[in-house]
């Protein structure tokens, strides 16, 4: 889409110049005054540069109110059941274990411990007293994600509810919402909310604080 914009700015401008500059150079030829020529010229772009910086704007915040609705939309199509103790026990360890296991995640989701720094998979399953290879298969199997990327999930899909509830963090910057969230560097964050909302940190808020005016004015 990005480049369709591009391509179409500057098939304007050039369809613009073709028309006008022409014109110009009849104009000022007579008089022979190449540099009034060229303040023409600048002047005629001006407006070209206007129309084409207005319409990249308009089609890169229409593309994010777009991912931005399809994020909410998919938050409220309602969350998969919790109840994995029913789920038949398909990993190659001691039922007990999935069980424990999945009680001590659950409890970490609900105490949303997840946003403490330094979390490793080794330290989590001292935490929760087994063997890190039993809490690697069980996050695989009941959550379908990576530990890193069932962190980063849970670590950003935090956020975005708060952003959604008005709490201060959004009005955090990148490096300071990274911090919050437990991130080991603004960086690290950016990528894990992008790959989680298919948009930005800051044009994501940006998008929820228009969408907010407009109901406002609606009203």
């Amino acid at each position: 889409m990005q480049e369709i914009i591009n391509s179409y700015g500057i098939a304007l401008a050039a369809f613009y110049l073709v028309i006008t500059l022409p014109t110009v150079y009849i104009a000022t030829k007579n008089e022979k005054k190449p540099f009034l020529l060229q303040w023409v010229t600048v002047i005629v772009l001006l407006p070209v540069i206007g129309v084409v910086s207005y319409l990249v704007t308009y089609f890169t915040r229409k593309k994010h109110k777009k991912q931005f609705e399809a994020l909410l939309s998919n938050e409220s199509d309602g969350k998969k059941s919790t109840d994995y103790i029913s789920q038949k026990n398909a990993l190659d360890m001691p039922q007990e274990v999935v069980t424990h296991i999945l009680e001590c995640l659950d409890i970490f989701e609900k105490e949303k411990d997840y946003l403490k720094p330094d979390i490793t998979l080794t330290t989590l399953a001292e935490t929760f007293d087994t063997d890190s290879r039993y809490l690697s298969k069980v996050i695989k199997a009941y959550k379908k994600k990576s530990f890193k990327a069932y962190l980063n999930i849970l670590r950003i899909d935090y956020l975005v509810e708060k952003i959604r509830s008005g709490d201060n963090l959004r009005k955090y910057t990148s490096k300071a919402a990274a911090r919050q969230l437990g991130f080991s560097s603004a960086t690290s964050f950016s990528l894990a909310f992008l790959r989680r909302t298919g948009m930005y940190h800051y044009p994501f808020v940006e998008q929820f604080e228009t969408d907010e005016e407009e109901e406002q004015w609606a009203f």
